[in-house]
């Protein structure tokens, strides 16, 4: 009798699982614990403006370019974009909130473990999500992988960030490279280190952007934004999982 009970048991938790993952257009076999992991127990509905672009196959696993767009969702609307992968040890990548002055739209690098749904939900003021997303074939090993280059170099320039800023007509592109190893604590005997939040400023020292980070986040973080308005100078604050902060101001390269 009990090895009847357990049988039906695993047949209802299949069952369960496939329904779940029924409403998927990736069809990931995580889905149903995925969902309730990242999106707090909110509905969603899976929603064709909120694009998510990668590669086809990504070659090399700690470093795979992503871009989120959700241009076509009035923006008025939006409370945050969260970004997480299915089959990544850590799942959660990032979460973007366009307080003002930016558009809902960046691109930056992840790790992928292995192949993967790569998902950004968008949650809306009325608290729904809005769900966008991609498969990334990979070759694996992204996460797991340490940190490449020379590691004392880095550790001496941590947090030291390159930017490029381009004014145009009616907006500023604002493209930011941070040095850090964003260890993700996965290789013995290391520990997770990583930058934890990246937050933009106007000239004003009025917060645009503000970005929270994992370790899935793939080392020496790279950000493309895009502001609303056409401006020479910015703000950037930046800390790591450790409280190191760093604040610097960033200007036009015309």
């Amino acid at each position: 009798m009990k090895i009847v009970k357990f049988i039906l048991i695993l047949h209802l938790c299949f069952f369960t699982t496939w329904l779940h993952a029924s409403d998927d257009p990736l069809k990931s076999a995580l889905w149903a614990y995925i969902s309730h992991k990242h999106l707090e127990g909110k509905p969603y509905t899976f929603d064709e403006r909120i694009l998510v672009s990668g590669p086809d196959f990504a070659e090399n696993s700690a470093q795979v370019p992503i871009r989120i767009d959700a241009t076509q969702f009035p923006a008025e609307q939006i409370e945050k974009i969260i970004v997480f992968v299915d089959f990544n040890p850590i799942s959660y990548v990032l979460t973007f909130k366009p307080i003002q002055q930016v558009k809902p739209i960046f691109s930056t690098k992840i790790k992928l473990e292995k192949a993967s749904p790569v998902r950004a939900a968008l949650l809306d003021k009325k608290d729904t999500w809005h769900i966008g997303g991609v498969f990334i074939r990979a070759s694996g090993g992204g996460c797991a992988l340490p940190p490449s280059g020379d590691q004392q170099a880095s550790l001496k320039n941590l947090l030291n960030t390159k930017s490029h800023v381009v004014a145009r007509s009616s907006s500023t592109r604002i493209k930011l490279k941070t040095v850090h190893p964003m260890s993700t604590g996965l290789q013995a005997g290391s520990e997770e280190f990583y930058v934890k939040n990246l937050t933009v400023l106007n000239d004003k020292e009025e917060v645009m952007a503000e970005i929270e980070m994992t370790a899935a986040v793939a080392q020496d973080p790279s950000f493309n934004l895009t502001s609303e308005i056409k401006s020479s100078v910015f703000l950037i604050e930046l800390q790591d999982s450790k409280g190191n902060i760093t604040k610097k101001r960033i200007e036009s390269n015309d």
